[in-house]
């Protein structure tokens, strides 16, 4: 046993330093995959490594008390691994005979756990799991204002109430409208594109009995069902026509996004797994190339919220300025443009003003803004005031 195990000692820590080799990329590897791969390299390889410890140890003495000959020149009374192998080999023998019956017996019981087991494995690297979180991205016609977006999202969360029931949901958690421009980026929430677009975070309890694709699938044909009629008749009720305000609740759009960890680390927080990206001159014929994509995309049967993650088709106002008149008034173009600004966007943009409060050291924007209700049509743009712009920074502390 000894010069056996002398014998396989080189072969086998070869072998155990080629299997070594192959997670050597691992330890090369950024973020996160280094945080996914880290773990599963450390087990193998501390498994390969007993493994090779155990085999040249207890592995040999273990063999010794099982495979060990007695002496004399009768046999011995027969060990345990003597009748196992009697066992054994009585059981071959009795399964051979019968090969006629057993072959079919052992395929049909191969048949049957494959056809009761099998479909239930996964066959991803990294499966979807069912944490109960989910995340709705739901975006009213392009161009709504804030209150309009708040509503829509109230309403969305009365119509997951209703289909989860209010014991079942944990907490939520919302958000509407743009980040603060004063933030270059916020790590809590991305991708908030205006005032038409909002999210709702939803975690399940874990004993709701929810399964969290079905809910989605539900979700995705209930809340056009309900939230767009609502969305329609809201709009009416703001003066728009009925044809017009069905035509623009119609743009509204609904999709989820990764709600747990996990999700959102494989995602590499992207809120689609799959995008493309369409680049051109002609922002018109790139426009319908990427509807035409969308179109066939749709199609598919297991692609599920394909949208337009740009905003195409948001309101604008063209200003022109009279130059001619101007001048007679004493306006200037810089003029006109910073009155455009501070009444559609905020003092913030054009005259920053600090407020410091002494006790913490913090310092907070102070701005004026005109009320996104009160602009309701293009004429109201043209009667704003024209002054001499300035740019100015103040900053004043608390007493």
């Amino acid at each position: 046993m000894l010069r056996a195990s002398n014998a396989t000692a080189v072969p086998r820590l070869l072998a155990l330093l080629c299997i070594l080799s192959v997670f050597i990329p691992a330890f090369m590897m950024t973020d996160p995959l280094r945080s996914l791969f880290m773990p599963l390299t450390l087990a193998v390889g501390f498994a390969m490594i007993s493994s090779y410890l155990l085999s040249s140890t207890l592995v040999p003495i273990l063999c010794v008390a099982l495979l060990k000959h007695r002496g004399g020149h009768g046999e011995g009374k027969p060990g345990l691994f003597d009748r196992m192998v009697k066992v054994y080999g009585k059981a071959v023998g009795w399964f051979v005979r019968l090969r006629w019956l057993t072959v079919p017996i052992y395929l049909g019981v191969c048949g049957l756990v494959l056809w009761v087991l099998g479909l239930q494995v996964g066959t991803e690297l990294f499966p979807q799991i069912d944490s109960g979180e989910f995340v709705l991205r739901f975006r009213p016609p392009p161009g709504s204002n804030f209150e309009l977006t708040r509503q829509m999202a109230i309403k969305c969360l009365e119509e997951i109430e209703r289909e989860a029931k209010p014991e079942h949901i944990a907490i939520t958690m919302g958000y509407v409208g743009q980040v603060a421009p004063n933030f270059g980026i916020d790590n809590m929430v991305l991708f908030m594109r205006g005032p038409d677009d909002g999210q709702l975070r939803v975690a399940l309890t874990e004993d709701s009995g929810i399964k969290l694709d079905e809910f989605r699938e539900t979700l995705r044909k209930v809340l056009p069902e309900r939230v767009i009629p609502w969305l329609a008749q809201r709009l009416e009720q703001g003066g728009l026509s009925r044809s017009e305000a069905q035509r623009q609740a119609k743009m509204s759009t609904f999709g989820f996004e990764p709600g747990d960890i996990v999700t959102e680390v494989m995602s590499f927080g992207a809120s689609t797994p799959i995008a493309i990206r369409i680049v051109g001159t002609d922002l018109k014929m790139v426009r319908q190339h990427a509807e035409k994509i969308a179109a066939n995309m749709r199609r598919i049967p297991f692609l599920r919220d394909i949208h337009f993650e740009q905003q195409l088709d948001y309101p604008t106002v063209e200003v022109d300025i009279d130059r001619e008149k101007a001048g007679l008034s004493g306006a200037k173009v810089e003029d006109v443009a910073h009155a455009l600004v501070m009444a559609t966007a905020s003092t913030r943009f054009a005259s920053l003003n600090y407020w410091i409060d002494v006790k913490t050291g913090f310092d907070y924007l102070v701005q004026l803004q005109v009320p996104p209700l009160r602009i309701e049509k293009p004429e109201d743009v043209e009667t704003l005031p024209c002054g001499p712009a300035r740019s100015t920074a103040t900053c004043r502390s608390a007493t």
